[in-house]
């Protein structure tokens, strides 16, 4: 998806390509735009909030 962006293509047709907001696309390529690993871009950090309702089994 960011080497499509950087070819030219806007963030509101690549939100669109997704079924998302063009917003989330922005939080994409900012979480991308870091000097750690392309692994730690892709990878969810723990969030609290509501306990899961299944378990890890």
């Amino acid at each position: 998806m960011a080497i499509t962006y950087k070819n030219g293509v806007a963030q509101t047709e690549l939100a669109e390509w997704h079924n998302t907001g063009r917003q989330t696309i922005y939080s994409w390529f900012k979480r991308l735009d870091t000097d750690g690993s392309l692994e730690q871009a892709v990878t969810d950090t723990h969030q609290s909030g509501r306990k899961q309702n299944l378990s890890e089994k």
